[in-house]
Order: C-alpha cells, then sequence, then structure tokens
C-alpha cells in the first residue's frame, strides 16, 4: 500500500463512522502558546477535550504533521523514531467511547488495511477490567494477547493516578504488530512487537495523588503511527525502507557516491539526513526560519546534525537542498503546502548549509586550540597536577572539561561524540558529566524563556473565557467602525470584570469588532473603544482561535465587561497598510514578471511605513532589474487595475494558480484576492479598492538576508511622497554645498573626485620622499645583534599604512636581514607594524612574537605571521619605555 492510499484508507473509513475530516493543523501551534510544536493529534482539539471548543462537530479524525525532539539522538539508529512523522487520529468529544472506539480500530486494522490477527497483541491498564473485557468479549482477542500494564505504559499521562500533573487524564490501549523476532512470543519488552497505535480513554480528572475525579464528558484520543504501519504494511522492518525515505535515501546516494545498506556502519548517517531534510521542509513550510532563537534555533540544530552526517559521509559541498524536491515530490499529494513553499526551502537549506561549514571549520580550529592548551599545560606542570582547558576551569590535563565541549557543541555545531572521538585519537577524554550539566543548564533556561510549559491542558485566558464568551465576529472588511458589547477584559492569564489605567496594559474582547488581527504579515490595526464609563486606547490587535484580542490600555476612566462598548479604526493607519499590502501583492508578481517564475515568497511584513518582501532569488538584483520592477509597479498602478476578493474552494484557488503565502495555514475555503491580469494570491488581509489608490510606489533598497534569500523595502502613498520630499529637500541640500545645479550634480562629482585622486597621488609620492629621507634617519639608529639589524622605533602618525611604506622603505635601505617594530604616535590610538625578513625569522626573530610583546606592554592587542604583524594599543602612554625594553629583548634572542 502506498502511503496516500494508507492516509486516504483511514480518514475514509473514520469518515464513514460519522468523523468530520478535519485537515492536519500547523506545525506552530497558532493558537496555545503552551507548546513549542505540534506533538500530536489530539492537540489543535485541546479545547473541544475540555468542552470548551466551537468547532461544530464532536467526531474528528486527521492525518496530523507532529514535530518532537526528545528522542533526537535516536534519530537514524532505531526503527521507529523521527523528528517530524504524521499521526493518524480518530477522537471523540463526550460522543463515543471505549466500546466503539476499540472496535472501528480492529475494525480498520484487519478488514480495511488487512493486517493478520494472529500477529496482533494489546494492552491495557492493569486496572481498567472494562477495555480488557471489550478486546475480549467484544473483538474476541485471547485474553493470553491481552496485556495488563501498569500506569507507566498505560496511562496518560504516564503515571498520572501516582503522579503526573493535575486536569484530564485516563487509561490507555496500545496496539502492537508482532514480527516474530527478536525475543519470546509473549513478552511485551520483546524487539519482536511493535506498538503501532494508542487509544487514550481521557475519563477523569486528576485532582491530587490518587484522587480522581470523573470527567462529565468522557473523550477518545486515539493516536496511530503512520510511519510504522506503511512499514508493516510494506513486509519492511523500518519504517526509513518505505516510500516516504527510500527516495530521499536513493537521492543522498547519488550525491554522497557511496552505496547505502541498513546495516552498515554509514546506515545512520543517511537515515539522519533523510529524516532530518523532511523536517526542515516540513518547518520552513509552516513558517519556521532556521534561526538562533525559539523554533528556528531547534529548525537550526536539527539541519546543522544533517550537514554534520554529509561531512561524516565525504560530502565535501552544500547538499541538502538538492534532497527538497524529492522530499516535495513525496509528501505534496498529502501537503501541498510543501510544494508552495520548494524554493524558500531550498534557499534556506542551502544557506545553512553553507554557513555551517564556515563555523564547523571555525569549531575544528578551535578544539585544535584546546587541545594545545592541554599539552601546554602538561608541559608547564612537568607532568603532575592539573591543566587549564578552554572556557572550562581546571581538570586532569589528559581531559578536555565539559563547559568547552559545550562551547563548542552550542556555538559551532560541534557533536559530543565527534569531540570524544577527535580527543580519543590524541590520548585525551572528554568530561561527558561536565557537558550533561552544561546542556541541562541551557535546556532549563530555554524553558524559563520560552514560557511554554508542555502541559497541554494548561488553561490560558482565552481557554477560560470561552466557557462564557462566544466567539469575535469580524466586519472591518466593510466598515472600520462598530458597535458591540465589551465581552472579556484579560491580563495575562487573568480574567478581570473592571480595568483602568492602573491595570497597564491588558487585553479586551468585544462581541463584535472592526479591528483586522494580525496576520499574514499584515499589522493588526489601531485605535480606539469607548463605552459610557471610559476610553481604551488599541495599540495591536490579534486573534486567538476566533477571539479578537485587542491589545492596549486604559486613557480615560474606566470600562466594565458587559458594557456597550464603540469601536472606531484607526482609519489613516489602516488605510497606509492596507496601500502598502495592496502594493506587496503588486510588488510580488512584478519580481515573478521581471526575474522569472522561481521567485516565490520567502516572508513579509506590512506596516504603516512601508512593507518588506522577502523572495527567493539566488543572486542580487542588477539596476535594470531593479528600474524594470518598480517600473511594472508603477505601470499596473496607473492603469487603475481592479480589485477583486472572493472565498472559493482551496483546491480550485491552486488550480487557477493563486499564490500560497509563505508560513500560513489554509481551511477548505480560502479568500482570493486577485489584482489586474497579473497577480493573484490566497490572502485575508485588508485591500485597496482599485489599484490607484496605493498611490506613488518607490523601492527604498534590496539586500541579501541569506543565500539565495533577498529582500526588498518599499513604502507607497503619502509615504512615498513623504520620501520624494526627503530626498529632493537632500538633493537640494548638496547642490548648494557642492556649488552646482542639481542636473548638475553628476558632472561635479565626477570633477570633484578627479581632484581627490590627484590630490592623493601627490601626497603618496610626498609620502614616499619623507618615507626615503626618514628611513635614511632611522637606519642610522638600528642595532645590530648577530649580524641582523633591529629597528624599534616610534613614528609620528596615526596611519598605519604610512608606517607600512615606511617599513618597506627601510628594509630597502637595511639591504639585509633585519626585524623592524614601528609604533604610530600621532594620534590617540597607537597602530603597530612589525616585519621581518626570513633569515631574521630563521634567527628566532619573528615579528607577530615582537609585536605581541610591545603591545601587550602597552595593554593592546596584535599579532600576525612571523615575517609580518600589525597591532593597536588604546594610548601611546608608556610607549617610550616600552620601545626600549623590547629593542632589549630583542637584542638578546640572536646574542
Amino acid at each position: 500500500m502506498k502511503p496516500d492510499e494508507l492516509r486516504e484508507a483511514y480518514l475514509s473509513f473514520f469518515e464513514s463512522k460519522g468523523h468530520t475530516r478535519w485537515p492536519s493543523d500547523s506545525l506552530v501551534p497558532a493558537n496555545d502558546p503552551t507548546l513549542l510544536f505540534t506533538g500530536a493529534g489530539m492537540n489543535q482539539f485541546k479545547e473541544m477535550f475540555l468542552g470548551v471548543g466551537n468547532l461544530p462537530f464532536q467526531r474528528a479524525a486527521t492525518a496530523q504533521k507532529c514535530l518532537r525532539t526528545g528522542d533526537l539522538d535516536n534519530v537514524g539508529r532505531t526503527y521507529y523514531h523521527h523528528t517530524f512523522f504524521e499521526m493518524l487520529g480518530n477522537f471523540s468529544f463526550g460522543d463515543y467511547f471505549k466500546s466503539e472506539a476499540i472496535r472501528w480500530q480492529w475494525e480498520f486494522l484487519t478488514q480495511v488495511i488487512k493486517l493478520p490477527v494472529d500477529r496482533l497483541w494489546v494492552s491495557v491498564y492493569e486496572d481498567d477490567d472494562e477495555a480488557f473485557a471489550i478486546w475480549r468479549d467484544e473483538v474476541g482477542i485471547d485474553p493470553a494477547r491481552i496485556w495488563k500494564l501498569d500506569a507507566k505504559s498505560n496511562y496518560w499521562p504516564a503515571n498520572a493516578p501516582e503522579a503526573g500533573p493535575n486536569g484530564p487524564c485516563g487509561p490507555c490501549s496500545e496496539l502492537f504488530f508482532d514480527f516474530g523476532s527478536p525475543g519470546e512470543e509473549g513478552d511485551p519488552e520483546a524487539g519482536r512487537y511493535c506498538e503501532i497505535g494508542n487509544i487514550v480513554f481521557t475519563q477523569f480528572n486528576r485532582v491530587g495523588k490518587h484522587e480522581l475525579e470523573p470527567l462529565a464528558q468522557k473523550n477518545i484520543d486515539t493516536g496511530m503511527g503512520f510511519e510504522r504501519i506503511l512499514a508493516v504494511l510494506n513486509g519492511v522492518r523500518s519504517n526509513f525502507e518505505t516510500e516516504l525515505f527510500s527516495p530521499i535515501i536513493r537521492a543522498l546516494t547519488d550525491i554522497a557516491g557511496r552505496s547505502y545498506a541498513y546495516d552498515d556502519p554509514q546506515g545512520p548517517l543517511f537515515r539522519r539526513i533523510a529524516d532530518h531534510v523532511r523536517a526542515s521542509v516540513f518547518l520552513i513550510a509552516d513558517g519556521v526560519k532556521p534561526s538562533n532563537e525559539g523554533r528556528g534555533y531547534v529548525a537550526r540544530r536539527i539541519l546543522r546534525r544533517a550537514i554534520r552526517d554529509g561531512f561524516a559521509l565525504g560530502i565535501d559541498e552544500t547538499f541538502l537542498h538538492r534532497l527538497v524536491p524529492v522530499v516535495v515530490e513525496v509528501m505534496a499529494t498529502a501537503y501541498p503546502e510543501v510544494k508552495d513553499a520548494q524554493p524558500a526551502a531550498e534557499a534556506f537549506l542551502r544557506a545553512e548549509d553553507r554557513k555551517f561549514r564556515e563555523t564547523y571549520h571555525a569549531g575544528m580550529q578551535m578544539l585544535e586550540r584546546a587541545i594545545s592548551d592541554l599539552a601546554g599545560d602538561e608541559s608547564e606542570s612537568g607532568g603532575g597536577g592539573a591543566g587549564a582547558t578552554l572556557s572550562g576551569g581546571r581538570r586532569a590535563r589528559t581531559t578536555l572539561s565539559g563547559k568547552a565541549a559545550f562551547e563548542l557543541y552550542d556555538s559551532h555545531g560541534f557533536p559530543l561524540e565527534l569531540c570524544e572521538e577527535i580527543c580519543a585519537e590524541r590520548g585525551l577524554n572528554v568530561d561527558r558529566a561536565g557537558f550533561d550539566e552544561c546542556m541541562e543548564a541551557q535546556r532549563e533556561r530555554a524553558r524559563r524563556a520560552s514560557g511554554m510549559k508542555g502541559d497541554v491542558f494548561q488553561e490560558t485566558a482565552v481557554t477560560a473565557i470561552k466557557k462564557t464568551v462566544s466567539a469575535s465576529e469580524f466586519v472591518g472588511y466593510a466598515s472600520t467602525d462598530a458597535d458591540s458589547e465589551v465581552l472579556a477584559l484579560l491580563s495575562g492569564v487573568h480574567i478581570l470584570d473592571r480595568i483602568t489605567a492602573e491595570n497597564g496594559e491588558v487585553q479586551l474582547v468585544t462581541r463584535v469588532t472592526p479591528f483586522y488581527a494580525e496576520s499574514g504579515g499584515q499589522m493588526g490595526d489601531a485605535g480606539v473603544i469607548e463605552t459610557p464609563q471610559g476610553r481604551f486606547e488599541v495599540k495591536g490587535t490579534t486573534k486567538i482561535d476566533g477571539y479578537w484580542l485587542h491589545r492596549g490600555r486604559v486613557v480615560e476612566g474606566a470600562l466594565e465587561r458587559g458594557t456597550k462598548a464603540s469601536l472606531r479604526v484607526d482609519r489613516g493607519r489602516r488605510n497606509a497598510i492596507t496601500r502598502n499590502h495592496s502594493a506587496t501583492h503588486l510588488l510580488h508578481a512584478a519580481l515573478r514578471t521581471v526575474l522569472g517564475k522561481h521567485v516565490t515568497q520567502a516572508g513579509s511584513l506590512v506596516a504603516p511605513d512601508k512593507l518588506r518582501f522577502d523572495f527567493t532569488h539566488p543572486q542580487s538584483v542588477k539596476p535594470d532589474e531593479f528600474a524594470a520592477i518598480e517600473a511594472w509597479v508603477h505601470d499596473e498602478v496607473a492603469r487603475n487595475s481592479s480589485v477583486q476578493t472572493d472565498e472559493v474552494d482551496i483546491d480550485a484557488a491552486r488550480a487557477a494558480g493563486a499564490m500560497a503565502l509563505f508560513g500560513e495555514k489554509y481551511g477548505d475555503v480560502v479568500r482570493v484576492v486577485r489584482i489586474g491580469e497579473h497577480s493573484l494570491e490566497l490572502c485575508g488581509g485588508i485591500h485597496v479598492g482599485t489599484a490607484a489608490e496605493i498611490g506613488t510606489t518607490l523601492v527604498l533598497h534590496e539586500a541579501g538576508v541569506a543565500a539565495g534569500v533577498r529582500r526588498i523595502e518599499m513604502v507607497s502613498g503619502s509615504g512615498a511622497f513623504t520620501l520624494a520630499r526627503e530626498q529632493r529637500g537632500l538633493l537640494h541640500d548638496v547642490a548648494t554645498s557642492l556649488k552646482a545645479a542639481p542636473a548638475g550634480l553628476a558632472d561635479r562629482i565626477a570633477s570633484l573626485q578627479d581632484e581627490v585622486r590627484t590630490l592623493r597621488q601627490k601626497e603618496a609620492a610626498s609620502r614616499r620622499e619623507s618615507g626615503t629621507a626618514a628611513a635614511d634617519d632611522i637606519a642610522g639608529r638600528a642595532v645590530e645583534a648577530g649580524g641582523i639589524r633591529i629597528v624599534v622605533e616610534a613614528i609620528e602618525t596615526d596611519n598605519p599604512k604610512e608606517l607600512l611604506a615606511l617599513s618597506d622603505a627601510l628594509r630597502v635601505k637595511l639591504d639585509g636581514e633585519c626585524l623592524i617594530l614601528l609604533a604610530g604616535n600621532g594620534g590617540k590610538a597607537v597602530p603597530l607594524v612589525a616585519t621581518s625578513t626570513d633569515g631574521a625569522v630563521a634567527a628566532g626573530l619573528k615579528a607577530g612574537d615582537a609585536l605581541r610583546k610591545l603591545a601587550e606592554k602597552l595593554g593592546g592587542k596584535g599579532g600576525g605571521r612571523p615575517q609580518m604583524a600589525q597591532g593597536r594599543a588604546p594610548s601611546a602612554d608608556g610607549l617610550d619605555g616600552a620601545l626600549e625594553e623590547v629593542r632589549a629583548a630583542l637584542a638578546t634572542v640572536v646574542q
């Protein structure tokens, strides 16, 4: 059975049982701040489980995209561990319960996809006699094939009766497939059994240790392992041998130029790369860009693990981006968003690959220095005691500190295992315990910084108000004013009845709102909300699961829940954002027209003062292309193209060629915005009525933000007028200063540049003449030692180039083996330059060493090669004495 066939079979089967087929949530839970990533099918239904959701059904079936990183080190080493995976799920929210959930899952497995009955085993919680009886009596499984297990294995959350968090919980029943080996039959811990699914019976509310209260609404949460079931159906033991991964691994063998075998020592490298590139493509498709913070940091760490594995396979060039088309080909039917994100994914993966190769080599140099430090400690201590290591305190001289190893891991992506291997080759150990301490400390910092508790049923303020408050109604497409009622006042996780200025910044929910909530790159609206008792200034607007949250503070009087309210959007600000948003669409179309159809959006920001648009393109935009893009947008505005918005079926929109926004999630029905003949995009934002309303448009600048990703900033309407006026004023000021008409500025500047060139040439000639004269004088003061002439002098200049020129002149004048060390004392800082001939270096007089000694005495820094070095000191205090000391010290080297 093919992957798409299995997915469809599951969803169709449960549709036949009265379930609503529901789309996968994004990997980034938009409405759940407690989670970093979506890790299970039930995450998007949390509020339905709590009985406060507003979805129009009580049964649902999904194929959910999931991402977990808790078992990252096991990926590629086991049959089943992944970062990105899919979970098939069927759910009941206060509808059916144990009997139906068990019987239907058994029916699907044995009658729809026809798994052999004699290879299936199940487990139940040891005290769940009801589930045991259903498996035995209603399904007809031999009791010998039903394991009764403890709360650690068969309760959700694990150990909930004894420990675990307070909140909804319940026993569960797992399903296993028996591969026949290894291990004895009937042993649930034997490697022969593969868990393929789990049915959670959420029937209790934990209020304390061993204190379980029955839930008024009993729920079913079933999670089936898509990749595992596919492996069983395909008759293979490992998920990596299915069609989900094998095409990626085949492509990787071509890139690496070597064959793949599952049991080969390098097999885990192939599998890990295949897993990680899938995860990366899906993360980018859901709007997660590699970065150094939050979710982006996770994406970057996953990518870097894959790149390191590429190093180990001998891949010496960027390669991850070449696997993206393979991932897209395998997954795009079920998840069209990966096709939309393909250009962005290729660009980001290429950029990360290239960037990490640079930092990786820097990490190798850092490790070599740390190892060298250990060797130095050993020689200095005479073979006894402890030695200092890189950033790691003092440990035995044969052990690299855990802190040093962690710095390599954290800053340069250096895996601990690789660090240990390299150290072992040198007869050294690594303090793994110290490394683990640093890792745990970082995890704790990340947990505190993220504010994410990881408790899927943690109640937020929005979750709480759902029990009594209906979702908001948005009327902002048609109006910027509305009369409504204050439904809720929120301060963090607290629900308030009354707010004043003393409450500071809070969030306000109304029944009806004209305020656009931040989405799709467009900033949320600002404005005011007034009641008979007070005035609330709205600074921004967001939305969570259908609730519009107006963020701001009371500026007059007080506001109370349940009072009538008048809402007014700041029209000037809204109009500016609207113009920029429509201009963004035209800019996107212009880029694709001028640069090519490979251009796709990779991020955007639509603000009142400007728009920012990131797009995929392999090189900087040329001046003629730049002008053509700006002219294309201008012509479309001048043409006064019509702007049409329609709500259509998502498949019809894609078939019509509508462009999707980067990282956005779409439902079955989408809003399509068409501007003229060339721009068609899926967009929920607010737009102008006709293109002429955009007004003048001007591009501010264009630059690269990553390899293969460019960024353009543009202004429109009044923003463009203001920019043009400022630039015209600047042009007038420059023309006046240069005593030229604006039209003649180019000629005037060219003339001045010619004058500057001539003056510089004269200055250089003068410096050469004075340098030659100075060289004659200084050469006469050279000290000779061991046949080598040594010059250590202070020169009246603050220009290191003059010191270098003088050094060259001195070497010619001295005409033999020499070391020259010069310090400039013509300004606040002191430039330092040192040069040494090959003969002087052979005698022990190295330029880098000499300059470092002088720099250290002056409180500065410097270094370089034995033949040439440069540095700088903060001041000339003590310069004469330092020069005398260094001159004397150098003379003793060759005596």
